[in-house]
């Protein structure tokens, strides 16, 4: 990632700039520091409503008109929200690099919110709602993580509830992008073929009229009660049974258990030689698909195995995944594992920095929770980290009681 430029504008907003001249193309991301785990509990969705309401028109843009512009050079622009933030960005040749950011900080500052963009995409919010509901993976995740993050902000739904939703109105937006939305908040990372200085000034000018404000500082979950182990089953009308099987971990992000636990899911869960994959799909041809996660949020964390498999097999397939979890715990795991999951990592994080977007949004994300410092010596902490270590970060992490797991079994088994 090496070299990349940081600074701070006169309004305090965060801006990121990285050069790469190899096509002439640009990618701006604009980071806001908020997601769906800083929604107060009756707004639920709100984050992920105002994204889809984003690019919906300004007074001089009116609805559509930034699509086109966009899409009228070959680029495109998209959105995504998650629990801790909410991004946006633009893609397109790099001569129009200042369009991207006039574009961008056009919406930021000047979303119209048109009542009937409000309603329309109420109804495609709750479209997504009911296809998640009816996708066995979709329903399995969302029980999953209900209990998994249980007592803490991350145990409500992304998308929000057709409830939820149903409270929201254009006073609610503006009260939430007031509280949120703010300089203190803004993280815009700009990749590609650039001229820095140019891309500074003409964000500068463009934040100019706003006002100083502190970033959001969300409370710590430290004090959050233990998780305690859990089960749930779901019947749907599926052919396959579809588990869930995981922990809650603690908040690990560019801690050295962040790699411990990234090394131990890739040993377990990823490419057929891993251990679950080739045991469970190459050697008994139990499951159709297996595969291990870590997944590291701002303020929590998640570890464990999703499987699909015919019920008849279900015992083999627990028996077998309890024994591996316990060989893992237990086993002194061979060097040349370690350094294969190692490998995987790495190529992984290349592969993820290829496209100006990704390292955008590499840059963005890792200014947000002040972490770039550890996604510049992220070969580094990977190499380091020895087997003994990764086994101990796992069983200190990932107690045996703690486990959730969850089935979406097909109904006539019930």
């Amino acid at each position: 990632m090496l070299p990349f430029h940081r600074e701070t504008l006169p309004c305090g907003a965060t801006l990121l700039l990285k050069e790469n001249h190899s096509v002439p193309l640009a990618a701006v991301d604009l980071w806001v520091a908020a997601g769906a785990a800083l929604e107060r509990e009756d707004e639920g969705g709100i984050s992920h409503f105002l994204e889809h309401l984003f690019f919906k028109g300004t007074p001089t843009r009116p609805v559509g008109v930034m699509d086109r512009q966009v899409k009228a050079l070959g680029g495109y622009n998209n959105a995504a929200t998650s629990y801790d933030f909410t991004h946006y960005y633009v893609v397109l040749p790099s001569e129009h690099v200042n369009l991207a950011l006039e574009i961008l900080t056009d919406a930021l500052l000047n979303m119209s919110l048109p009542t009937e963009e409000i309603e329309r995409e109420r109804h495609v919010i709750l479209e997504e709602i009911a296809r998640k509901d009816d996708s066995p993976l979709g329903k399995l995740y969302d029980e999953f993580l209900k209990l998994a993050f249980a007592g803490t902000p991350y145990e409500r739904p992304i998308l929000g509830t057709p409830e939820s939703l149903a409270g929201i109105d254009r006073d609610r937006f503006v009260d939430y992008r007031n509280r949120f939305y703010g300089p203190g908040n803004l993280h815009v990372a700009v990749a590609g073929d650039i001229h820095p200085k140019s891309v500074s000034d003409r964000l500068a000018e463009l934040l100019g009229d706003l006002s100083p404000s502190e970033p959001s500082r969300p409370e710590s979950l430290d004090g959050a009660e233990e998780l305690k182990r859990a089960e749930f089953e779901i019947a749907k009308d599926v052919q396959q049974t579809y588990l869930c099987l995981g922990v809650r971990t603690p908040a690990v992000l560019g801690t050295p258990e962040e790699i411990g636990l990234d090394l131990i899911a890739a040993l377990l869960g990823e490419g057929r030689s891993s251990r679950l994959v080739y045991r469970l799909m190459e050697r008994e041809g139990l499951c159709s698909s297996v595969s291990a996660f870590a997944w590291t949020l701002d303020r929590i964390g998640l570890f464990g195995v999703e499987a699909c498999y015919q019920g008849e097999d279900e015992h083999e397939v627990l028996s077998i995944l309890e024994e591996e979890f316990q060989r893992v715990r237990t086993e002194a795991i061979p060097d040349e594992e370690i350094e294969k999951a190692k490998t995987q990592l790495l190529t992984g994080h290349a592969l993820g920095l290829e496209k100006n977007s990704s390292m955008a949004g590499v840059l963005g994300r890792n200014s947000m929770t002040d972490r770039l410092e550890e996604v510049v010596a992220y070969e580094e902490r990977v190499r380091s980290l020895s087997g003994e270590e990764a086994q101990e970060i796992v069983n200190r992490l990932c107690p045996p009681d703690g486990f959730v797991t969850g089935y979406v079994r097909p109904e006539k088994t019930r």
